[in-house]
Parts: structure tokens; sequence; C-alpha cells
């Protein structure tokens, strides 16, 4: 069947650009006809019925991809593990598993990957790719690794002390403890709270819609009967369907509550902390400031406050750094399966926020900079189609709520908001009110001047460059020649040549050219990524920064002090994070190296204790333990603004709270006339909206008879305000009865539920 596939590929080979030409056509010349010959309502109607299947398809296949690169992703935490030798006899590579000559078993240093001789998975060990420490102990070939006699019965391996466990998995104990840490302060410090009134409210009813419905719509009249949800009337949303989505499946599996909405903001923001992580150690091979930016990110006081919420920048933030990873990732390996999966998340990152598309301009300019060869291969031109067949949807929900006034009149994108906005939104970072300098300052050393990936363990100085070493007999060389750190080392056509006595004939001389021109292709991803690495990345991550903190100073509402849209910045943070991580390290090393000015007599790097292998010199810790204070004193300030509720829109957050009250003095079968029918409908609340008393009166009349009159009215925030919405009240004073079920007061605000009745019909009442 492969052979089969094979011949077919190198029979069709001329015609397949043809091919990709052609459906990139199709799929261009069919959005051109949906921009210019269908009205934006019936693209709205399409959206609005479609859109959840679309999304649902492209994440089901993001998990495949996710399960088609659990290999990697499980090596990569395992690379985390420290290679300790431990008592004679018990470990030398960081293997405590003794194995008998000539068995053709070996497993890679300091990883845990095990590895069978012929397999064609090659391991770290013999690879050339050096362990985590970086010394020669990992680098020497795979049958030197792991030394044995041969004694019948073979002895069983002594177990390692306590002590030298913990430091073999320290790395990952300490990565375990930042999020659990994490974890206790998004959950419990942050105080769990709406803080976008009504929006999060909309953004849970729409989840409620596509859980239910298929229908990603907020509601403005649906009612329950016994339990089963009917929306009647639904209104497409303006705001992309991305966040909402990830809401319903959360409804799907536990049920309809907002609780579930805040549960979910709190693991994105955990796993933020993972992606920040794993980004930085992409980029520098090493741990230190790959934890040093993962805790960086969860510090930021604004990522805790809104990750305790239902707002949806949480996801586009996390969204954005996972885009990012992926495409290092595959620039990296060059593997298909990591194509595959970056093509499918970039347009599930695009539906989290409007300004969330900017990710995808991103990752085109990163690989243009970096590695623009990959634009010639078939592979990416083809698994390009699936990332611009899930992208349309995004760029038809652009287009269809193009014209919305999104809450105000007037222009929303103009140079005349700049100045008003950059005023605000520059110092945000410098003026160490609402955001640490010290993490700013951080990101900034970040950018001073190119960084390379270190060899010989964290101690290794800053100019330092991996080699790339010879492959050993029979495995190829790793696609850059990193440390063991790395956690993704193989490229694209890696796999071991076919050895004596398998794959004879036509079959192993397709083999053989194969994996000769995917080695090329890999050569040439090490050469551009080297760029990656040593001068083109820190200017990216300054543009990555730069689009999502830029895009907002032209928006009219783009200002952190414009109510509650500091959370815009949300997008910004992890960019600046993965600098503030490189320059942790990069202060990490200058103040290592003023050990040389020490008197005379005192040394500033003592020998290792036995047993280490000399990997890590102590004299990383005191530097490293020094940043780190300064970091968690700088934090511990900004602990007051995480716990604050504020009084950022106290009013609707006590009718909010009020609302709750309210309905439980009322039958469960009944409807309520709102100006926010989807914050109750959200608690399985049969709602309307508050027009519908005015323009709809038929409507409320058998409205009543079908709920033997229990029909209320919600005397909310709005009536309190100006404008159409408090004449809406007094209108709905003067054409009805009210009788009065609960009400409340906060400072001038009234709150109240009242049962109404048509004037003139008091004698109808039940």
């Amino acid at each position: 069947m492969k052979t089969s596939l094979r011949k077919f590929t190198v029979t069709a080979g001329p015609f397949i650009p043809l091919l990709i030409a052609a459906s990139y056509c199709l799929l261009i010349g069919g959005a051109v006809y949906a921009f210019d010959y269908l009205p934006r309502e019936r693209i709205r109607d399409f959206l609005l019925h479609h859109i959840t299947w679309i999304l649902r398809l492209n994440f089901f296949l993001l998990l495949c991809g996710v399960v088609a690169c659990g290999r990697d992703i499980a090596a990569a935490f395992r690379g985390l593990i420290v290679p300790v030798a431990g008592r004679e006899g018990t470990e030398t590579a960081g293997v405590g598993v003794p194995e008998a000559a000539g068995a053709g078993v070996s497993e890679a240093a300091g990883s845990g990957v095990p590895e069978t001789a012929g397999s064609g998975v090659p391991g770290a060990a013999g690879a050339g790719v050096p362990g985590p420490s970086g010394g020669q102990e990992a680098s020497r070939p795979a049958a030197a690794a792991v030394s044995f006699p041969l004694p019948l019965p073979l002895p069983l391996p002594l177990p390692l002390p306590l002590p030298l466990r913990l430091r073999r998995y320290r790395r990952l104990l300490i990565l375990a403890a930042l999020l659990a840490v994490a974890a206790v302060l998004v959950t419990s410090v942050a105080p769990r709270v709406h803080r976008i009134y009504y929006d999060e409210d909309i953004y849970g009813n729409v989840a409620q819609g596509m859980a239910l419905k298929g229908q990603a719509a907020m509601c403005n009249y649906g009612t329950f009967e016994y339990d089963e949800y009917y929306p009647h009337w639904v209104v497409y949303n303006k705001e992309p369907a991305g966040w909402p989505f990830l809401v319903s499946m959360a409804f799907q599996l536990g049920g309809v509550d907002e609780e579930y909405g805040f549960r979910m903001n709190n693991l994105l923001y955990l796993g933020g902390i993972l992606i920040c992580f794993w980004i930085v150690h992409i980029i520098t091979g090493r741990f230190f400031p790959a934890i040093m930016g993962g805790l960086l990110w969860a510090a930021i006081p604004h990522n805790l406050v809104w990750s305790n919420t239902m707002a949806a920048e949480p996801a586009a933030a996390f969204f954005g750094g996972l885009t990012v990873l992926c495409l290092l990732v595959y620039l990296q390996t060059g593997k298909w399966r990591h194509l595959f999966l970056f093509c499918l998340v970039v347009p599930l990152a695009c539906q989290m926020r409007p300004e969330s598309g900017l990710i995808g301009v991103w990752a085109f300019a990163a690989v243009l900079v970096t590695a623009p060869h990959v634009l010639a291969r078939r592979s990416v031109w083809a698994t390009g189609l699936l990332a611009l067949l899930f992208l349309l949807p995004v760029f038809l929900h652009i287009h269809a709520v193009s014209g919305e006034s999104w809450g105000a009149e007037g222009v929303k994108f103009s140079l005349e908001f700049f100045r008003k906005n950059i005023l605000v939104n520059g110092p945000y970072y410098l003026d160490n009110k609402l955001f640490p300098a010290v993490f700013t300052i951080l990101a900034v050393l970040g950018l001073a001047g190119p960084y390379r990936r270190r060899e010989g363990g964290e101690d290794a100085p800053a100019g330092a460059s991996l080699p790339v070493a010879a492959p050993a007999a029979g495995r190829p060389a790793a696609i850059h020649g990193t440390d063991g750190q790395t956690p993704f080392t193989r490229g694209e056509g890696t796999e071991t040549l076919p050895e004596g006595g398998r794959g004879a004939g036509s079959e192993a001389a397709d083999n053989r050219r194969e994996t000769a021109d995917n080695r090329r292709e890999a050569a040439g991803i090490r050469r551009e990524a080297a760029g990656i690495r040593r001068f083109a990345l820190p200017g990216l991550l300054l543009l990555w920064f730069v689009m999502f903190w830029g895009i907002f100073l032209f928006f009219y509402a783009g200002s952190y002090r414009y109510g509650a849209d500091v959370r815009f910045a949300l997008v910004s943070f992890t960019p600046l994070a993965v600098l503030a991580g490189m320059g942790a390290d990069r202060l990490r090393g200058w103040l290592a190296g003023l050990g040389k000015y020490l008197p005379a007599g005192v040394p500033s790097a003592p020998s290792p204790p036995a047993g280490t292998g000399g990997a890590v010199r102590p004299s990383f810790w005191p530097a490293a333990g020094l940043i780190v204070v300064i970091v968690v004193t700088s934090w511990l300030p900004f602990l007051p603004l995480v716990r604050l509720v504020s009084q950022e829109a106290w009013g609707a957050r006590y009718d909010h709270a009020y609302a709750r009250q309210f309905l439980d003095k009322i039958p469960r079968r009944s409807v309520v006339l709102t100006h926010i029918p989807t914050m109750l409908l959200l608690w399985q609340q049969g709602a309307i909206q508050t027009f519908a008393g005015i323009n709809n009166p038929e409507l409320i009349a058998e409205l009543r008879k079908r709920y033997d009159g229990h029909v209320y009215f919600h005397y909310n925030y709005w009536c309190s305000t100006g404008g159409h919405h408090k004449d809406l009240c007094a209108m709905m004073r003067e054409r009805y009865d009210w009788e009065e079920v609960a009400t409340a007061r906060e400072q001038n605000i009234s709150y109240g539920l009242y049962r109404i009745t048509p004037r003139g019909t008091a004698g109808d009442r039940k």
C-alpha cells in the first residue's frame, strides 16, 4: 500500500501543484462570490446555523493532530529529567534500568525514551544530540552509554537514594510547583466575578445555544419547557464564536452553568504558563529562562484578575501563544504532523477576538523572515488548504458584522484616538502601578542583542552555540544538533536508513531516496532556523508585542482606563513574558560573571559535588535565586490589586446579584421581561426583551395564558440610566400594572421584580 501510494505520487507529481493551485482558486473564488453577491443577512444566517459545526470539525482535527504529536509531547516532558549518576552499577546516564549487552535495546540519555535497534525511532544518545547536561557523557555512542556485565542471572539494580531521585526530577517538580501555586492564586486569590457586564452573559448564552441547539447566536426571547431550551428570537452575535464554542463544550460535558466558563479560563491560564515555558525552552534550549518565562507570565496581575472571569481575552492570549509555539516547533523539526497541527491552531486562534487574526499575519511574517524556503514545499501549500478552509468563516464573519455600531456612533478606528490611548497604554508597562516595571525591564534585557542556544548546561557562556554532531551508524543527526533539553529534536525524514535484512528491493531503494531528499530539506530548515535563534527571533517577538499592543492605540475604546478595557492588554502579555524570561537568563549570566571580580581566595565556582557529573556549577544558583527573589518581591505589592473587585461596573454587578435572588421567589415555569434576557436564560429562566411588552402586546397576552399569569418585569440597571433604556421602563409603567415580588437598592439605583398585568385586565390575574 505504501509502495503503491509512493508510485502514484511519483506518477502524478507534475499534476499535484496544478491540483493545489486549482483548489486555492476554488476556495478564494467562493469567498469572493459570497462577499460580492450574498447579502450580509444571508451570510449571518449561514454562520448562525453552521459555524458551530465548522468549529467542531476544526477542533476534532486539532485533537487528532495532538494525538499524532503525543509522543513528541511526552518526550518533551521526559526531556526535562536530569541525568544523575548514582551508585556504581545502578545508573550511568540518568537511566536506572540495566540492559543486557547485545540485546539491541538502549535508552536516550536522560530522556527516558526507549529505543529498539532497527525500529527506526532514534533516541538522543548516540544520535549526536548531547543530553540535558550538555556534558560529554550523553554525546558518546549508544553502545558505550550503558555498560553492564553479562552474568546470569542478571543482577537487580540498586535503587537510587531519594535525594538523587528528587534531583533527577527537579525540573519537573519545579514546573509542577509553579502550576500548583498558580492554580491556587487564580482560583482562590483572584475573585471569581464578572467584570464586563453584560458581555460575559452574552458569551454564556451564545455557548448555551451552541451546546444545546447548534446555533451561534444570542437569544432575545427564549423559554424552557421542563428543562428543554427553546430559543425563539435569535440574533447572530457580532463577536467571533471561538470563545463561546470552548464554553459550549464544557456545557455539553457538565450542563449549562456559568461556573464552567470560569473554570475554562482557569485552565487556559495554566495552559498559558506551559506555552510560555515551552516557547522559551525552544528558543534557548535551557530550563532556567523557560521557567522564568512561565513564572513571569503567571505573575502578571491582570492575567490573574481576568483569568477568573468569563471574558474572551484569556482564550485569545492562550491560542495566540499556542500558534507561535506550534510554528516554532514546525520550523525546528520540519515534520508534517507539526505543520498539520499549526494549520489547525491558526483558524481557531483567529476566532477568539476580532484582533486575533493578527497572529496569522505575524506567523506569515515569521516564516518569510526565518524560513522562506518552506513556502516552496508542496506539503506547506497542501496543508495550507485546510487552514484556508477554516479561515474562510473568519473572513465571512468580519464582512457580515462590518456594519455593526459596536455600542457607539462614529468611526471606531482612527488616528485621532492615538494620542489619548498611548498616554495611558504606554506608561501602563512602565509606571509600576498596574504592571510590575521589573517585568518590563527584564523584557528589554531580552531584546539586548542576538540570543543563542547554549551548550554545556546551565552555566555555559552566552556566546556558545551548539555544533551539529555527527550521527551514529544507522541514526540521523537531530534537526539542530541541540542539547537534550530541546523537546522536539528530530526533523522530517529522519527515520533510520534500512539495514541489512530489512526493506530489501525497490521499496528499500525508495526509502533511501525519500530519506535522502527529506534530510536535504531538513538541512535547509536547520540553516534557516539558526536565524530564528540568533538574530531574527528577538525582533519577531517584539513585533508580536507591538502588533497586539499597537492595534488598540487606534481603537475608540482602546484605552486601558476605558471601563474594563484593560483586558485588551492580555494579548500582549505572552511576548512580554517570553522576552522577560530570556532577559532574566541574560541577567543571570551577567551576575554569575561577576564572580571573577571576587577577592583572591574566594572561590567563584567551587568544584561540583561527587555524583553530579560536573554539569551544573554551583555559581548558577546564587544568581538565579537572586533574580527569583527580585521578581517575587516586586510582585508582592500587586496582590491587593489581584484581590480587588473594584467599583468598576458596580451597578451592573449588584443587578446581577439581586436578579439571582429575585428568581428564587417566582415559579420556575414563568417568563420575565428584561433588558438582559441572556443573563436569565443562562440561569434556565424563560425571558424576553423588554421591548416586546411595548411592540408585541399580543405576544405578552399569549404568554400570560400559557404561564397562568406568571409574566414578570425585571426593573434592572438599565432602567436607571438615560436614553431609550429608561424610556422603555417608563412605557412599561404606563401600560402595565405592577405587583411587587422583590425589590432592592444600592446607592441611587433601584432593582426589582414585578408581576405585570395589562391595564384594564386586573380582574384576570390569578
